[in-house]
């Protein structure tokens, strides 16, 4: 693992760049990471409060983002929160085992006005995309629909987390069968 600018793990020659909870970056930070994905880098996204809170359209999304958070947990909340769906035939995650006690407290939505065919991969047991994923060229961009720690959910400290971590990562450098459960 190498942690660094962007513009050092592109020059560092990454497959795979991790951001965790990035709402916003410069022009220029962004012109060099979309061409990094389009020649065939692996960008994997969690979401947070940063991203919730952005005002502006995100960039660099599988899909388009609602602004604002869900809450399912809380005082002021009528949901409780949700497990993670059994995994979807055509899903990367298909045949992995879902710990019972994995729970999303928060998540980031996704605008379901939009095109969803094909770009998720895991939901939550209402229906909610909690993994989306679109190929852009030769690369891929991934966004988690919660926190890569323990503020939205418990996915991180579970078996589920690391599993789903290396089938995403193994999929690096890869510009065809993105978005199948081949070889796995």
């Amino acid at each position: 693992i190498t942690t660094g600018t962007i513009g050092e793990l592109i020059d560092a020659k990454s497959s795979v760049i991790i951001l965790a909870d990035v709402a916003a970056m410069p022009t220029e930070t962004l012109n060099i990471l979309e061409e990094w994905i389009k020649d065939g880098g692996l960008l994997l996204r969690f979401s947070g409060p940063n991203m919730a809170g952005s005002t502006q359209t995100q960039i660099l999304t599988p899909v388009p983002l609602r602004s604002g958070g869900r809450a399912l947990s809380g005082s002021l909340s009528w949901d409780k929160p949700q497990r993670i769906a059994p995994f979807d035939q055509n899903s990367p995650f298909y045949g992995l085992d879902i710990p019972n006690e994995v729970t999303i407290k928060q998540q980031v939505l996704a605008d379901p006005t939009h095109d969803m065919e094909g770009k998720v991969w895991a939901r939550l047991e209402d229906g909610t995309p909690f993994i989306t994923a679109a190929p852009m060229d030769k690369g891929l961009i991934v966004l988690v629909h919660t926190t890569a720690n323990t503020d939205w959910s418990d996915f991180a400290l579970s078996g589920l987390y690391v599993q789903v971590l290396k089938r995403i990562i193994y999929m690096a450098g890869s510009s065809s069968g993105i978005t199948s459960a081949q070889g796995f």
